[in-house]
């Protein structure tokens, strides 16, 4: 259990850090199309032909070429024979030819990468579906940095785990250099939901130091989860226990603001974890300190696929320019 607890705890804190950065392709020769917006259909056909083949299912395959990736989508489906409609995009729309379908493509900042895709829908006979999109290049020149002091505010979340997100704030000083702050509550019973562990929610606080280019900024934050109460409630012969936890850790970060309001951001870092056990916990556990060093990628072995999120520019009048207005 201890291990268990453990385990998840640092796949959160690896969510909720302000790690950063992105996955990039390739500059594509030729044609930019940066901009351009494409548009796919999807049906439910009547069969002809086969007596034993009620429906048909026709797809529509589409292909965001390397360098570039797909934003700002909107879906709309309807099934005349139910009379049902939705605007609301999965991941059971998408099939991955080459490259690959985030779980929660249909959030706000998500985006598909480069590669090759299947789009679908389904009902009965007659249902039919469109889905459009932006092609936006990874590194959008359009954000670049300006000749004044900028404050952009960020909200990160992973694929995996969307409903977990986490805040901060970089401030761009004119000669490029950038800082940081995190101070915000780690939710923790939304990771455990157990009937036997309650975890305190904890204060998370964090600096960071380094530089943009751009729209990309790089550098380390340098964090602390507070301490914070575990308890074990007791479950048959265990006995009830408690321990408090808390830990430290370091982060080299890379993040890129893209003209959509979108950002896209990965990590690696080490830290150390320390706990002090109640007296009533079980085996050599009782009464003890112990600490023990970690480390972790964004995309990792947990978090399997870049983060994302949104920024806005708080000193900006207006929002972020978008692809598609």
């Amino acid at each position: 259990m201890k291990t268990l607890i453990t385990i998840a705890k640092l796949c959160f804190v690896v969510v909720l850090a302000s790690a950063a950065g992105g996955i990039f392709a390739a500059e594509p020769p030729g044609e930019d199309v940066a901009g351009k917006r494409l548009t796919v259909e999807a049906s439910i056909d009547h069969a002809s032909g086969d007596p034993y083949i009620f429906a048909e299912r026709r797809t529509g395959e589409f292909t965001v070429p390397p360098g570039y990736r797909a934003v700002n989508f909107k879906y709309a489906w309807g099934d005349p024979t139910s009379g049902r409609e939705s605007n609301r995009l999965s991941a059971k729309n998408l099939e991955a030819v080459r490259g690959w379908v985030p779980q929660d493509i249909g959030a706000p900042g998500t985006s598909l990468g480069p590669g090759t895709y299947r789009f679908g829908v389904g009902g009965m006979p007659g249902a039919m579906g469109t889905l459009s999109m932006t092609l936006v290049k990874f590194d959008d020149p359009r954000v670049g940095t300006t000749a004044t002091k900028r404050t952009i505010d960020v909200e990160i979340w992973s694929h995996e785990y969307p409903e977990w997100k986490s805040k901060a704030t970089y401030i761009l000083e004119e000669n490029g250099v950038v800082t940081g702050t995190i101070d915000e509550l780690i939710d923790y019973p939304l990771l455990t939901k157990s009937e036997y562990w309650t975890i305190e929610a904890a204060r998370q606080t964090g600096k960071f130091n380094g530089t943009a280019t751009g729209n990309v900024i790089t550098g380390t934050w340098s964090l602390v989860t507070h301490p914070h109460t575990m308890r074990w409630h007791g479950n048959g012969n265990n006995p009830a226990y408690s321990c408090v936890d808390q830990s430290r850790h370091t982060m080299q970060t890379r993040v890129v603001l893209y003209a959509d309001g979108t950002l896209s951001e990965t990590g690696r870092g080490t830290g150390t974890t320390e706990r002090q056990w109640s007296n009533s916990a079980p085996g050599d556990s009782a009464g003890k300190h112990e600490s023990w060093p970690f480390d972790f990628a964004v995309p990792g072995e947990n978090i399997k696929q870049p983060l994302t999120g949104t920024w806005k520019d708080r000193n900006a009048s207006t929002a972020p320019p978008s692809p598609e207005k």
